[in-house]
């Protein structure tokens, strides 16, 4: 399994609380899904 998220940024603005709203979204999404992702890949 590979996942890859982008975050907009430049030199000037890079926002940390961004990356950790979308670090806790994933964290959230796989502690729900684990079990059923898990399941199909080892089909």
């Amino acid at each position: 399994m590979i996942l890859d998220f982008c975050i907009d940024a430049n030199d000037e603005i890079f926002s940390g609380e961004k990356v950790y709203s979308v670090f806790d979204i994933i964290i959230n999404y796989l502690e729900n899904n684990y079990r059923n992702i898990m399941k199909e890949i080892w089909k």
